[in-house]
């Protein structure tokens, strides 16, 4: 996941995002890839039920709301960036909060 979450990053600085965006997408992505390393999910295989689990871990860590929906946006856009490889995973629905 590291290796694809760089060349997301990568990517970001090509379309001419700021460091700062960089930084907090790293940051979010890092959040995530640490959800599933503690809970032994392949990101691969994210389903709508630990997708769920991704929201209430957050919520757990006291995040506000907006940041939530900020890193679950990150999330999305990290997925909707695989490559076609991986075109057949999609980041289940996980409704605000």
């Amino acid at each position: 996941m590291q290796e694809l979450i760089v060349r997301y990053l990568e990517e970001l600085k090509a379309m001419g995002c700021s460091h700062h965006t960089m930084k907090m997408y790293a940051y979010h992505l890092k959040k995530f890839e640490c959800f599933c390393q503690e809970r032994g999910i392949d990101f691969r295989s994210v389903n709508g039920k630990e997708s769920r689990a991704f929201r209430g871990w957050l919520i757990s860590q006291g995040l506000a709301p907006k940041t939530i929906n900020t890193i679950i946006s990150a999330v999305k856009a990290f997925y909707d960036f695989l490559p076609v490889s991986y075109t057949h995973l999609t980041l289940p629905t996980i409704y605000s909060v």
